[in-house]
């Protein structure tokens, strides 16, 4: 699954969604009816992004956290 880099970053949650219905077919249609729901993501922890675009999201190597960049400052989830 790849998210054009050029869309709005406002717009990714429903990229996100549109991405994991069109998985989601795939996998119907490989299985036929049965189809199994992961209610899970999981981030690989990395070095904070060069170059943060406003809504970016990633897990901190560091800290140990879920972050997201508001467009001025990265935030912490918790």
């Amino acid at each position: 699954m790849t998210i054009p880099r050029y869309s709005r970053t406002s717009d990714w949650p429903r990229l996100v969604a549109d991405a994991v219905n069109a998985l989601e077919n795939k996998v119907k249609a490989l299985l036929g009816a049965t189809a199994y729901t992961v209610e899970t993501i999981t981030f690989t922890p990395i070095a904070e992004p060069a170059s943060p675009v406003e809504g970016m999201t990633y897990m901190d190597s560091t800290s140990h956290k879920l972050r997201t960049y508001n467009g001025t400052t990265w935030q912490d989830h918790w």
